[in-house]
């Protein structure tokens, strides 16, 4: 799916039509999309900053992505988990060896 997923899916919550849709999701896996550490931060930012976004989500898995290799994302889950406290966020990056690493 890659970044566009999330540009679409912010665009959706936002605009009206699609908000009703997004307002009753409590678990989002968007694992093994393609997203960068870019997509990935922008998609944190709007969920810290804003309860109006998906304000029943409760479990968000973004594991296996790009961006969860990223040397600060751990720091952007950090702020997310704070900005979101009842959000559990489930990750894992893919290691140097090509396996999967420990969720976080």
């Amino acid at each position: 799916l890659g970044d566009e997923c999330v540009r679409g899916l912010l665009g959706d919550v936002e605009e009206e039509a699609g908000a009703e849709l997004w307002q009753c999701v409590s678990t989002l896996v968007v694992s093994d999309c393609q997203l960068t550490a870019p997509a990935l931060r922008k998609f944190s930012t709007a969920l810290s900053n804003s309860a109006s976004h998906l304000p029943r989500l409760t479990v968000l898995e973004c594991a296996l992505n790009p961006g969860c290799e990223a040397e600060d994302w751990q720091d952007e889950v950090t702020m997310l988990r704070h900005g979101r406290p009842g959000l559990d966020v489930c990750w894992k990056a893919i290691g140097s060896d090509g396996n999967r690493q420990t969720p976080n």
